[in-house]
């Protein structure tokens, strides 16, 4: 009886196995096909456009030209992103990159703001000799208020090594800035006296 259940099981499994494969065999192509068109939709250009991932659809003709334009402002921005990071180290990608445009709309003005999203405009803007002085004054001013503000943490945590800066930053200045130095102090000494505590 053993001999004769296991003949009948084996028989079985092997019925089971060979309509199996015939049903995946049978939906195999549309199984294929379903899953191809699945896969497809999460690609689309669209849905890109709708999830972020892409800022918009280029037309085949005009990619070539856009992609010109977008690597030389990638170029450019990461070149001025580098003095920047270099005057400030503590300034982020994101902090940087909002500077750059403030600036942006501070040349052309807030009417021309749209043009932000304008590669070749941001290039143009980026290359003129005129724009790039202004920058480089924008970045004198970001390393200077850096410095300054080292120079006041360090005053903060010593008094006494703060009078020793001033007096020897005192000694290495011009004549010229040595006088409006001492004119600030006084001024600042007697209007803390004039004050009531």
């Amino acid at each position: 009886v053993t001999g004769v259940q296991t003949c009948a099981f084996r028989s079985k499994q092997w019925y089971q196995r060979r309509v199996r494969g015939n049903r995946e065999a049978y939906l195999m192509p549309s199984y294929h096909m379903i899953s191809t068109t699945f896969a497809d939709l999460h690609d689309t250009p669209q849905r890109m456009v709708a999830k972020g991932v892409i800022q918009e659809i280029l037309d085949w003709e005009t990619s070539r030209e856009f992609f010109y334009w977008r690597v030389r402002r990638r170029v450019l921005e990461n070149s001025l992103e580098r003095k920047i990071k270099a005057a400030n180290k503590k300034l982020e990608h994101g902090q940087i990159q909002s500077m750059i445009r403030r600036w942006f709309i501070e040349a052309k003005g807030p009417v021309m703001n749209y043009l932000w999203d304008d590669n070749r405009a941001v290039v143009e803007w980026l290359s003129s000799e005129e724009e790039l002085q202004s920058v480089e004054e924008n970045i004198k001013i970001i390393e200077k208020d850096c410095l300054l503000s080292k120079i006041d943490k360090l005053a903060n945590q010593n008094e006494e090594v703060s009078f020793e800066a001033i007096v020897s930053l005192l000694h290495r200045m011009q004549p010229r800035h040595q006088e409006e130095v001492r004119k600030m102090l006084n001024a600042a000494s007697s209007s803390k006296e004039e004050s009531p505590e």
